[in-house]
């Protein structure tokens, strides 16, 4: 059985008893690492994107953000898969909520699910901290990181600086992905 990652579960209807012990049994928006997006979207709809990017360094992984798509519990969810996968598996999948100016209310739901993180998974390694975003020195990120041997899940808070607010907006971020993204995304993309 999945459990489902999602905001509304965390603050509304988390029970002490779930429990998991594999990163891909857990789902944000029904979705989950190790799925084939080709089960949720077309082919069609992915290949045609205009949302689909690269990174400055390596071009391993695309990052793909599908066109203005309800969500039930964020504002938007992106993914990343392998540039040459036939079957889109996901590989890491964010959903995302934004605060337009407003940042402060980031905090309080950040901290709110890392309560139910820490308490779904009370031996997991997890490290925080508050840094400049890669891409902007002056935009700041305050990161949490549970990390399992076959993933990792991230809860961030990204307060953007303001000539790139705008664009981006401040947002609440909560990720799930792989450890091969994960070392990717650190050592290779940038």
């Amino acid at each position: 059985m999945r459990l489902f990652l999602t905001i509304f579960v965390f603050i509304f209807s988390l029970q002490s008893s779930i429990k998991a012990d594999d990163i891909k049994d857990l789902e944000i928006e029904g979705m989950s690492i190790g799925d084939s997006l080709l089960d949720y979207f077309s082919k069609e709809e992915i290949k045609n994107s205009k949302n689909k990017f690269n990174y400055p360094k390596s071009n391993k992984f695309i990052l793909w953000v599908p066109n203005s798509r309800s969500y039930e519990n964020y504002d938007a969810v992106q993914f990343h898969f392998k540039t040459n996968d036939a079957n889109y598996i996901i590989q890491s999948i964010g959903g995302h909520i934004t605060y337009y100016e407003k940042i402060e209310k980031c905090y309080p739901k950040k901290k709110d699910i890392f309560d139910s993180l820490k308490e779904m998974f009370p031996n997991t390694e997890v490290k925080s901290q508050i840094a400049k975003h890669q891409l902007d020195n002056k935009t700041i990120v305050d990161q949490t990181v549970f990390n399992f041997d076959q993933g990792y899940i991230t809860l961030e808070c990204y307060d953007w600086s303001k000539e790139l607010e705008d664009k981006y907006g401040d947002k609440l971020s909560l990720g799930i992905s792989t450890s091969e993204f994960m070392n990717w995304i650190t050592n290779e993309a940038y």
